[in-house]
Order: structure tokens, then sequence, then C-alpha cells
């Protein structure tokens, strides 16, 4: 599935630190196939993309940046569990995702339904398509020390899977 998120600047140091923290838990090669960690807004299985980065960029150049708070751990289960960071959904970010959701579903097709904004549980992922033993691994590591991240907002990307790399088809810096 390909995604609108907004990446988290690399090099912030609380990003930093998780993303050194998962790669230790997961292995390199395991962690080198999970996209860069993210929030994500919307996903479908096909878009048009001129379309979609029209809108985006629209909607980039009337948004200001802003900050969303992260903490505790969370999973998705199923049988393939999911690995996450809960977001704490505010007002601004609920307003956001909104106006993403309703700009670029008609540039799409096949779009996830957990991205709903009535459904929508606004999440970091951390680790996916995993061996339960390895997450149970993480959830053991990661538990061990408070988990709490403030994370600056200051983009729209577009993530296009292929099928097996997720990479950057294009960003668009926020107001």
């Amino acid at each position: 599935m390909h995604a609108v998120v907004s990446l988290f600047d690399k090099n912030d140091h609380s990003v930093r630190s998780l993303s050194g923290e998962l790669e230790k838990i997961l292995g390199r090669h395991v962690y080198s196939r999970m996209p860069k960690l993210h929030l994500s807004y919307q996903s479908a299985t096909k878009y048009n993309f001129a379309k979609l980065e029209n809108q985006l960029r629209r909607i980039a150049k009337r948004t200001r940046r802003f900050r969303v708070h992260a903490g505790g751990l969370g999973i998705f289960t199923g049988l393939t569990p999911i690995l996450y960071l809960p977001v704490v959904r505010t007002i601004e970010l609920s307003r956001f995702q909104l106006s993403l959701w309703k700009s670029a579903s008609s540039t799409g097709s096949g779009l996830n339904p957990y991205y709903k904004p009535e459904a929508w549980a606004a999440h970091i992922t951390l680790a996916r398509e995993i061996g339960r033993r390895t997450l149970s691994k993480a959830i053991g590591s990661l538990s061990r020390n408070e988990i709490e991240l403030d994370i600056r907002i200051d983009n729209l990307t577009i993530i296009e899977f292929d099928g097996e790399v997720h990479r950057v088809r294009s960003k668009f810096q926020l107001g």
C-alpha cells in the first residue's frame, strides 16, 4: 500500500535514540526493511500521484508546523501483530487528518478503512511483519524505559510501495 505520512526529523535526538534501539532489537537486516519512523494519515492500494501531489502541495502551503506527543507501547493484534507508539490525538491533529482524508480520498482507490477519520488510531509503527518471539523481545526491551516523544510535524510525504521497498515519492514542507 502507498501512504500519505509525515516523516520525522532523523536528527531529532529522541527519534534517533528510538531508531537505534529498534535496530539493536530487530537486527539491521529486519530494521532496514521497515519504513522510517512516521505518522500515517491515509493509505491506498492505488493513487493518481499527480492529483495527490497537487492536493498535498496546497494543504502543505496553508498548514503551519505543529507538534504531536507520543508515548507508551501498543499492539495491533492479528496474524501479523504490529508494535506501535500511541500518538495523542489532539483536536488540531484530528482536524489535520480529516482535511487530508477529504482532499486525498478522491485521488485514490482501495483506501484502508483503518484510516477513516472516525476509525483512525494515530500511531507510530515501530515493528511489523516480525515473529512473535521478536515481538516479545521488542516489548521486553522497550518497556524497560519510559518512551515519550514530542515530535515536530513539518511535512507531508507520499510513500510509494512497490511490494518490496518503501520509498519517498514526494515531500512537501508545511507552511
